[in-house]
């Protein structure tokens, strides 16, 4: 019988636990670069964008990298924009309208007055009544009756829990005679809460279902630590069949 001896693992075991915890302790200061890099291209993504002199840019130097968290069995930091900008809107509700929806829609609920007006929401789409302002009283109705804190785009007020919903897309349908049989809504509608949020989403989830939304896609948490709540995105659709 053969017979091997090998010396010298335990040195070899030591030498890659000595790498591993270096590689560790490297990969936050790899996150923080990283990061960095993101904001500076957002930043200037967004000012080549907006070149309008009415542009205040609070909305590209609110884009701010996050601490190091714990992401599963792994770490992350997260590019956003934080806070609010001088009018009282949510840098982050901004940054989301001017990247997917139409710009009408942004336009519409600028001035002050009741955000979660649907005439307001009409005018700016120039005029687009009918479904859309059906399907928007459909959602709001839903809203109300889970929180008394429910607006279009923007809330203005004080509150610990609060909702806001938006008008992402429509699309209409057509069938196999390229006509058009009816429209699908996209909604996105936002949880704000400084408190333990799970029973509310869970009832959002199940009304808006009940109402006939469908299509329902939670897009992950995040805890904003310059205002402390915690904003949970909903993103919903609605079909409505064309009147015939």
């Amino acid at each position: 019988m053969a017979r091997f001896e090998v010396s010298g693992i335990e040195a070899a075991q030591e030498a890659f636990l000595r790498r591993s915890e270096r590689a560790a302790k490297a990969v936050p200061k790899m996150l923080k670069a990283g990061g960095a890099v993101l904001v500076k291209a957002e930043q200037e993504e967004i000012r080549r964008t907006f070149t309008s002199n009415r542009v205040t840019g609070d909305l590209a130097n609110s884009i701010k990298c996050t601490a190091v968290k714990k992401r599963g069995s792994g770490q992350c930091v997260e590019v956003y924009p934080h806070g609010k900008n001088r009018r009282g809107e949510r840098n982050a509700t901004v940054g989301f309208v001017h990247q997917h929806a139409r710009a009408p829609v942004v336009h519409a609920f600028a001035p002050e007055g009741n955000a979660g007006s649907s005439s307001g929401y009409a005018a700016g789409m120039g005029g687009r009544t009918g479904m859309i302002d059906t399907v928007d009283r459909l959602l709001k109705s839903t809203l109300d009756a889970l929180c008394p804190n429910v607006a279009r785009l923007f809330f203005r007020g004080k509150a610990g829990t609060y909702i806001t919903y938006q008008l992402v897309s429509s699309e209409d349908m057509a069938a196999a005679d390229d006509e058009t049989h009816g429209t699908e809504y996209t909604y996105r509608v936002d949880i704000y809460s400084k408190r333990d949020y799970i029973a509310l989403l869970r009832r959002v989830k199940q009304a808006l279902k009940a109402a006939g939304f469908y299509g329902l896609v939670i897009d992950p948490e995040v805890y904003e630590r310059d205002t402390g709540f915690y904003h949970v995105p909903i993103e919903a659709k609605y079909y409505e069949q064309t009147e015939v």
